[in-house]
C-alpha cells in the first residue's frame, strides 16, 4: 500500500483543485461533474500501470473508476521507490542436481554404519542393505519432472564379481524417512523387490561413477512425495541375490565424500501448471468474474481446485474459491475471503490430476462501498510497473577461452550475455558432450559484466563447453 499521489502531469503539487487525485485524510476535492480532470490523466498516459482500491468516501466519479474492483489510471510521475517491478513468470531450471543429504548404512540387524561409505551385499553373516536420502526443497512448486537419474560413486568392490545389484524406493514410495526408523524396520523397508527401478544390475561390480535412469517409477514417486509435502525422497540399494556368500559386497560413496550420491532430474515448464497473471491482483470477498490465467490448468475441472493460501507453496492455510468456469489456460473465480484477514495472500491452483501451480500473490481488501452522494474515495494505490521480460541464449561458450573480466580461473567464469538486463532473474547451464557428472552453480547474477558461474567435473572445477540461459527484466 502507498500514498496517493498528489502530482499532476506537468509534476506540479496539487491540492484539491479539479483533476488532481490527492493525499488526504479527508475527502479529495470534488472534481468536475464530467470528470474531464480524471480523463484527462487516462488519456494523456506515458507509461505506467496503476492498480487502487475504493473504500468509503467521496471524491472521483464512479463513470471514471468503474468497479469496486478498480480501473487503471496512467499517469506519468511516481514517487520513487513505492513501485516494484511486475513479478517476472517463475523459470523453472531444465536440470537440477541434488545431492545425498545426511544418510547411514543399515543391515539386517537395524544397526547403522557411518556416514561416510554405503555397504551393498553381503558381508560376513549380515546382509547390507542401504539407502540414499535426498532433500526435495530445491525442487520448484510448478516444475514438472521428465527424467530422474541416480549417480553414484562405486569406491570399491569385494568378491562380487558375479553379484547383481537392486535399486528401488524406500518404503516402497520413497516417503519415509529413513532416518526417523529404528531397528530391523529402518531394514525392512530397504526391501526393494516388489518395486523396484532398476533389477539384476550388473554395475557395481567395479567402482567408479555409476548412472542409473530410474525411469517412469521414479518420476511418479517424485511427484507423489512433493504433492504430499515430504522433506526428503530416499532411494534403496541392495544385493538381487543376498543368499550368495559372504564377503560380497560394493561401497557406494556417502555424502561426505568427494563424489556424494546425487539425484539429477530434468525439469520442464512444457507441461508445467503455472499461473502467469491474476486480474488487478486486488481481491474482495464476494467478487465475480475475476480470472486466473495461465497454462496447462487441464480441460476440464473434475476434482480441481483454487484456493487463496497463506503461501506461496501452497502449504499454508487454504481456502477454497468458488469456480465459474474451467479452462486449460484460464479459470474464472468467485473471490472468497473465508477465514483470511487483509493482505498479501496466494492464488494456488491444483489440477484433477493432483499438480500445483506456482503461487501468485493478490492483495485481499475489503469492497468499495459508496460514499456522500453517489461518489467513490480512494484512500491509497497499490501499483506495478509494466517491466518487460527477456531471455539471452548462449551457444557453444568454451569457458577455457573466455578472457578478461569473463575470465576468473579455471571452471569459474562470467557469462558474456549481450542483452542490457536492469534484473537477472535466472541463470541455467547445459553442458555439452560431457558426462552426467558434470554440475554447476550461479554464484551471483551481475547485470554489469555477466552472472558469474563455476562448472565441477566430479565436484572439481573445470573447464566445459556450454550453453545457458540468461533470463531477466529489461
Amino acid at each position: 500500500m502507498v500514498a496517493l499521489f498528489d502530482k499532476d502531469l506537468t509534476g506540479a503539487t496539487r491540492t484539491g483543485d479539479a483533476g488532481a487525485v490527492v493525499a488526504s485524510t479527508g475527502a479529495p476535492a470534488e472534481p468536475p461533474s464530467s470528470g474531464g480532470g480524471i480523463t484527462e490523466l487516462i488519456t494523456r498516459a506515458p507509461g505506467a500501470r496503476i492498480f487502487y482500491r475504493l473504500p468509503t468516501g467521496s471524491g472521483i466519479s464512479p463513470d471514471i473508476t468503474g468497479s469496486a474492483r478498480g480501473r487503471r489510471l496512467w499517469i506519468p510521475w511516481l514517487r520513487p521507490g513505492v513501485i516494484s517491478p511486475t513479478r517476472a513468470q517463475e523459470q523453472v531450471v531444465p536440470e537440477l542436481t541434488i545431492l545425498a543429504d545426511a544418510s547411514s548404512d543399515v543391515d539386517q540387524t537395524g544397526a547403522r554404519g557411518n556416514w561416510i561409505t554405503h555397504a551393498v551385499g553381503v558381508q560376513t553373516t549380515l546382509a547390507q542393505r542401504t539407502y540414499l536420502r535426498f532433500p526435495l526443497a530445491s525442487i520448484a512448486a510448478n516444475a514438472q519432472i521428465a527424467a530422474v537419474v541416480l549417480r553414484a560413486n562405486a569406491s570399491f568392490q569385494t568378491g562380487n564379481e558375479s553379484d547383481t545389484y537392486i535399486g528401488g524406493p524406500y518404503n516402497g514410495n520413497g516417503q519415509g524417512d529413513p532416518a526417523a526408523d529404528t531397528g530391523l524396520q529402518a531394514y525392512a523397508r530397504c526391501e526393494v523387490s516388489a518395486d523396484f527401478y532398476f533389477d539384476a544390475d550388473t554395475a557395481l561390480r567395479t567402482t567408479g561413477i555409476k548412472t542409473w535412469d530410474l525411469g517412469a517409477g521414479a518420476i511418479a514417486d517424485l511427484n507423489a512425495a512433493r504433492l504430499a509435502g515430504a522433506t526428503y525422497f530416499s532411494v534403496a540399494l541392495r544385493q538381487t541375490d543376498e543368499t550368495l556368500g559372504s564377503s560380497h559386497y560394493a561401497g557406494v560413496d556417502g555424502f561426505t565424500e568427494a563424489s556424494p550420491p546425487a539425484l539429477i532430474l530434468t525439469l520442464t515448464t512444457a507441461s508445467a501448471v503455472l499461473i502467469t497473471d491474476a486480474e488487478d491482483e486486488l481481491v474482495s470477498d464476494g467478487e465475480t468474474d475475476f480470472t486466473v490465467s495461465g497454462q496447462n490448468f487441464g480441460a476440464a475441472q473434475g476434482g480441481g481446485t483454487v484456493e487463496l493460501n497463506t503461501d506461496a507453496d501452497g502449504s499454508g492455510v487454504a481456502v477454497l474459491q468458488t469456480v465459474t468456469s474451467w479452462s486449460a489456460n484460464s479459470i474464472v473465480i468467485t473471490i472468497v475471503r473465508g477465514s483470511h484477514s487483509d493482505g498479501t495472500l496466494y492464488l494456488v491452483v491444483r489440477t484433477d490430476a493432483g499438480l500445483r501451480s506456482n503461487g501468485w500473490p493478490v492483495t485481499l481488501a475489503a469492497g468499495a462501498a459508496a460514499g456522500v452522494a453517489g461518489w467513490w474515495a480512494v484512500s491509497g494505490t497499490v501499483g506495478v510497473f509494466d517491466a518487460k521480460t527477456v531471455d539471452d541464449y548462449l551457444t557453444d561458450v568454451n569457458m577455457a577461452a573466455l578472457t578478461g573480466a569473463h575470465r576468473i580461473g579455471v571452471g569459474d567464469v562470467r557469462l558474456p550475455v549481450r542483452t542490457a538486463f536492469a534484473q537477472i532473474r535466472n541463470v541455467s547451464v547445459a553442458f555439452l558432450s560431457v558426462g552426467t557428472q558434470w554440475t554447476y552453480r550461479v554464484l551471483d547474477r551481475d547485470t554489469d559484466i555477466g552472472p558469474r558461474i563455476q562448472t565441477y567435473d566430479n565436484g572439481v572445477l573445470a573447464d566445459a563447453t556450454i550453453d545457458a540461459r540468461v533470463s531477466g527484466l529489461k
